[in-house]
């Protein structure tokens, strides 16, 4: 998740929006071929883990129903090993069964650090990176041990273009040491592991962030090539519609194919991008849209995913609004509302992958 990027840039983008006149709603595209769109998954957020036994298997099985075939999980170090060498798997267990007994595939996210293995810092947070990359990397390898074939792919920290993310400063060749690691380790223990790289989410150079396409660069350029199998991405654009293809520096999907170019540059163009992240808030916030709009913006960014050709799979974030506050746009990202009735956006995504012959 991404809370305080969202709030600090998307105040931008309704400037940019406004600025160069970009529609912010377009008509639903036609889905009349066959594997028009890529594999999709929903990534919940870390509210999952506060709920019931009989919402986790409803939330799961609401996934399904849409056409989800994957699902994206917080395996948070700092919770699992909050005591260095006591590790506390249960409250994960929980969810990462409850969403494999739906038969959904698991991609799990390995980040967060627990207080005794943070680099010097002077925020208390769990995102402050570790002070030594062998600790994050003997992680890994416990979670590799510990879930065997339960995770399908694993992603390997969550958005380090962000300070917000990336404590005490964003560092991608700080990043590829701790890629490196985990990369190693968890390949050490299963040789066929898919491993997520780069997570990038939408920003400016400034403020402790960086552009997701520099950062990428930067990543390759500093050797992370053979430690991952995809780069990840998380092109928010609203409130412009990401089927709108001019020129918008705001608008991140515009950016993929300067991320590709990279891969390719790099040497990796064998490899995909996965779409980790991506959704519009409904409500009165700031830059929240209507329901119909943020409808029209998920169905057009799983499109214009299909059509790139080179993107495997792409999660919706989220699938249920986390409260009923309509001004407090983090509660609203959900394909459904808090109370579980459906957003016009979860049926007609739903409709689309149907018609699309999308992977189920």
């Amino acid at each position: 998740m991404q809370l305080t990027l969202r709030s600090r840039w998307m105040r931008l983008v309704m400037t940019a929006a406004t600025v160069v006149g970009v529609a912010t709603t377009a008509a639903a595209p036609a889905a009349t071929a066959a594997g028009c769109a890529p594999s999709v998954g929903v990534s919940p957020g870390a509210s999952v883990y506060g709920y019931s036994d009989a919402d986790l298997n409803q939330t799961f099985a609401q996934m399904r129903a849409l056409g989800a075939t994957w699902t994206r999980i917080d395996i948070a170090w700092s919770s699992i090993e909050a005591n260095r060498g006591v590790f506390t798997w249960g409250t994960t267990d929980r969810v990462v069964n409850a969403a494999r007994a739906q038969g959904l595939k698991v991609l799990g996210i390995v980040a967060y650090t627990p207080r005794w293995a943070r680099a010097a810092s002077p925020v208390d947070s769990d995102k402050v990176v570790p002070a030594n990359p062998a600790d994050f990397g003997a992680f890994a390898a416990r979670v590799a041990s510990h879930y065997g074939n339960a995770l399908s792919a694993y992603e390997i920290w969550n958005e380090p273009n962000l300070q917000a993310f990336f404590m005490p400063r964003v560092d991608p060749g700080r990043y590829v040491q701790l890629l490196a690691a985990a990369s190693t380790a968890i390949r050490r223990v299963n040789g066929g592991a898919l491993i997520v790289g780069g997570g990038v989410t939408g920003a400016g150079n400034g403020g402790g962030n960086m552009n997701p396409v520099d950062f990428v660069s930067a990543m390759y350029g500093s050797g992370a090539a053979p430690f991952l199998d995809v780069v990840s991405v998380h092109p928010y654009s609203y409130p412009i519609d990401p089927a709108d293809t001019r020129p918008n520096p705001y608008n991140y999907f515009n950016a993929i194919p300067a991320i590709r170019a990279t891969m390719v540059a790099g040497g990796d163009a064998r490899k995909s991008i996965w779409i980790t992240e991506f959704g519009a808030p409904t409500g009165a916030g700031t830059n929240a849209v209507s329901p119909a709009a943020q409808s029209a913006m998920i169905v057009h960014g799983v499109a214009r995913a299909g059509q790139f050709g080179y993107v495997g799979n792409v999660f919706v974030y989220s699938l249920r609004d986390t409260g009923p506050n309509v001004y407090d746009r983090e509660q609203n990202f959900g394909l459904r509302y808090s109370n579980g009735s459906p957003k016009p956006a979860y049926n007609d995504l739903r409709g689309y992958l149907a018609r699309c012959g999308a992977p189920r």
